[in-house]
C-alpha cells in the first residue's frame, strides 16, 4: 500500500518529462549547445524513465543526477577547460536533470491522474505550477550566480531527501 500516494504510469511522465523539456530547451534555443543538451539528457531520463516503474523511484534518480551535475558545475566552474563547450555540456546536463527533478517532484506533490493524452497534459492548469516553479528557479539563478551555485545544489539536496524520504515511507 502506498500511503495515499498514486503510483504513475512511467509513459505519463516519460510523456510529460519530454513535453516540457523540449519546450523550456526551446525556449532558451539562444545557447544552441546548451539547449541540445539539455533535450538530450532529457531524453534519456525519459527511456531510463520507462524502466524505473513508480514515480518516487523516477524522482529520486533525477535529483540525484541534477546533484552530480551541480557538484560538477562547482568543480568546474573555475577551471580553463575547453570553456565554451566544456561549460555547456555541465550547464544542459545540470538543466535536463533540474526539469526531470521538477517535473517529477510537482507530479509526486500534486497528486491526481496525469491524464492520457499529451495535449491533455499540456493544456492541464496542474501544470502551471511547473511553470511557476520553473519561473521562481530562474530568478533563484540570479541570486545563484552569487551564491555560486550552493543554491541550486541545496534545492537539490532538499529533492534528494524528500523522495529518500518517500521511497521508504511507501513500501
Amino acid at each position: 500500500h502506498t500511503a495515499g500516494i498514486k503510483i504513475y504510469d512511467s509513459r505519463q511522465v516519460k510523456s510529460m518529462t519530454v513535453i516540457y523539456g523540449v519546450s523550456v530547451s526551446l525556449a532558451k534555443s539562444t545557447q544552441v549547445y546548451e539547449s541540445t543538451i539539455t533535450a538530450i539528457t532529457l531524453l534519456v531520463v525519459a527511456f531510463l524513465s520507462y524502466y524505473i516503474k513508480k514515480i518516487q523511484y523516477f524522482t529520486w534518480f533525477s535529483s540525484f543526477g541534477a546533484a552530480i551535475a551541480m557538484v560538477l558545475m562547482l568543480c568546474g566552474q573555475d577551471q580553463p577547460y575547453g570553456q565554451y563547450l566544456a561549460q555547456n555540456l555541465i550547464f544542459g546536463f545540470s538543466n535536463g536533470f533540474f526539469i526531470a527533478t521538477s517535473s517529477a517532484l510537482v507530479v509526486l506533490i500534486a497528486g491526481g491522474n496525469l491524464g492520457a493524452s499529451a495535449v491533455g497534459l499540456v493544456f492541464s492548469a496542474k501544470y502551471i505550477v511547473i511553470a511557476i516553479f520553473t519561473a521562481v528557479c530562474d530568478v533563484i539563478g540570479l541570486v545563484d550566480q552569487l551564491l555560486n551555485g550552493w543554491v541550486f545544489l541545496s534545492f537539490y539536496a532538499f529533492a534528494f531527501l524528500c523522495t529518500t524520504y518517500v521511497m521508504f515511507k511507501t513500501k
